[in-house]
């Protein structure tokens, strides 16, 4: 009985030390995912932000554009009264 039992407490110390080394590792890698995934949800809300930029500079331009071709049409009109 000895014996068996000493079998055994040497298979679960085994087992025991390869499931620590496995989930020492797996927490490694897990912990330079997350901070991977940090620096891209960071890139991503910066990316965002730009976008919101442009779309706000490309209503700008298309406000000036709409506000000059009215302009342009009542010079146009003006002039043509003219003749």
């Amino acid at each position: 009985m000895d014996l068996a039992f000493n079998i055994l407490v040497i298979i679960l110390s085994a087992a025991l030390f390869i499931f620590l080394v496995i989930a020492i590792v797996a927490s490694v890698f897990v912990v330079k995912l997350v901070g991977q995934l940090r620096n891209i949800a960071e890139k991503g809300s910066h990316i965002a932000d730009r976008a919101g930029e442009l779309t706000d500079t490309i209503v700008d331009s298309a406000r000036t554009h709409s506000f000059l071709k009215t302009v342009s049409g009542l010079v146009s009109a003006v002039k043509g009264f003219k003749k």
